[in-house]
């Protein structure tokens, strides 16, 4: 039995007619870890982009222009028919069963994408199943386990700002919003808020980890305590440090005055489903740290020039070296 039929199988064991997967992780990167691979275990399809509808008996993966021919080479067309990722919602409002049930991760989906698939499963008086463990993760044999590779600093010489200032800025932010707390699961933004970085994923240098921003003048931090033994000192000064895996717990905790900020793009809506369910007030706004990460100071900009001409010395040195060793 390949790993198809096993989650077909397990959508007939537990009443399911269909099954959304997205090719992303549980903080809606782009660029995953090895066990977030889940769309490619269950297609064998490796691009950075990509969605399955699993039915009980057919399944359609979804990619964009950049995947086209390598989906037809990497996934087998007996079990998967192919389609553009641009034509997802019209393929489902075409295909979707009147009074089925769609499982859904809802720590794989944003509050936009939930509000696109509601209207279609609406339309067609079907119901969604919020899934409290994703089929992939339980039939998945040997799935890799999630990194901790230990967290370094990104040091003021290169940062250009220090983490107080940052927290200070977004902390402001915040009071502006009249939002008590704020939800951050973009790895990036976490990076850039506590000048951190980490080598959890490939060639991307970040940790895996969440934060919640507070009008205090600390943050939580919640990730694996392995990864920060080395720093804690340092970090201390403005993080209180939990478990990866306490944040939900934490949320439900709240006061039930308390407004917590989600951005609708960025943010799982696994964390919406918990503050809604524990009368959590929310307030949507765009992630506060975008645009402070993108306006990048003096000490930056000199980075990212010396960088481009690190990568232009050696993109001389690889054409030099083509032109003297290949033959036409």
């Amino acid at each position: 039995m390949n790993n198809l039929s096993k989650v077909q199988q397990w959508l007939k064991n537990n009443n399911i007619d269909t099954f959304i997967l997205v090719r992303t992780d549980e903080f809606l990167s782009e660029y995953i870890a090895p066990y977030a691979e889940r769309l490619k275990w269950i297609s064998n399809f490796s691009g950075s982009a990509g969605k399955v509808v699993i039915g009980q008996t057919a399944a359609t993966i979804f990619v964009d222009g950049r995947y086209t021919i390598q989906a037809y080479e990497e996934v087998d067309l007996n079990d998967f028919s192919i389609e553009h990722l641009t034509d997802f919602h019209k393929w489902l409002k075409n295909n979707l069963q009147t009074k089925s049930t769609i499982g859904l991760d809802p720590h794989l989906h944003s509050k936009n994408d939930i509000e696109l698939i509601e209207k279609i499963v609406d339309r067609v008086d079907a119901k969604i199943k919020y899934l409290d463990r994703n089929p992939a993760d339980q039939l998945w044999d040997n799935q890799p386990k999630r990194p901790y590779s230990k967290v370094f600093q990104h040091v003021l010489k290169y940062s250009g700002r220090s983490v107080e200032k940052k927290i200070s800025l977004i902390q402001s932010i915040l009071k502006s919003n009249q939002c008590d707390y704020y939800i951050l699961s973009s790895l990036d933004s976490i990076a850039w808020l506590l000048n951190i970085r980490g080598n959890d994923i490939l060639y991307t240098p970040l940790n895996l980890a969440y934060a919640i921003i507070t009008q205090d003048k600390k943050i939580e931090l919640f990730i694996d305590e392995r990864k920060i033994k080395d720093l804690n000192g340092d970090l201390n000064r403005f993080s209180h440090f939990h478990s990866f895996e306490s944040i939900q717990d934490f949320i439900k905790r709240l006061s039930s005055n308390a407004i917590v900020g989600i951005d609708k793009m960025r943010t799982p809506f696994i964390f919406e489903k918990i503050c809604r369910e524990n009368s959590l007030k929310i307030k949507y706004f765009e992630d506060p740290c975008i645009y402070p990460k993108a306006k990048k100071n003096e000490i930056e900009l000199q980075g990212a020039r010396h960088a481009n001409i690190r990568d232009g010395v050696s993109m001389t040195k690889f054409l030099y070296w083509l032109k003297n060793n290949i033959i036409v």
